[in-house]
């Protein structure tokens, strides 16, 4: 019996996202590195490894450490269910072993874009208002 690791089955992946999904070249270029930065903080796992669940935790663990946001290691997360998904869905492995890792709770305040104050936008208004800033040869260049 052949012993699958999890690098054998990244490229079946991406091309099943690619064509089969329509996923976007950006998103294709996210999936890549994402498997590849799992393998590189965890080595390259067998698929039917009784430690795989756990190798997956402790690349959870690592990015955390390594002061990944919320928000990145819940992109990882998506990835990793992803990626393991596929397997199970085309009878590579049995079990899903993402079936039980949650991702973790973003706070509405941390998902929200960042807006400039008013002062910030009077400021900006009144040095566009500034004609100082046109005349001279420098601004100039940048409109020929």
């Amino acid at each position: 019996m052949v012993n699958y690791k999890v690098s054998d089955f990244i490229e079946d992946f991406l091309v099943s996202k690619e064509v089969e999904e329509g996923c976007a070249p950006s998103t294709i270029k996210a999936y890549r590195y994402d498997l590849e930065k799992f393998i590189n903080l965890v080595e390259d796992v067998d698929l039917e490894s009784p430690f795989l669940r756990q190798k997956i935790r402790l690349f959870l663990k690592k990015l955390k450490d390594l002061d990944y946001s919320k928000k990145g290691i819940s992109r990882k997360i998506a990835s990793l269910r992803s990626f393991f998904k596929f397997l199970t869905l085309n009878e590579f492995i049995t079990k899903n072993p993402m079936a039980t890792i949650k991702s973790p709770k973003i706070k509405i305040e941390e998902s929200l874009p960042k807006f400039l104050d008013i002062s910030d936008i009077e400021v900006i208004f009144n040095k566009l208002n500034d004609r100082r800033l046109f005349n001279s040869r420098k601004s100039l260049r940048y409109y020929l």
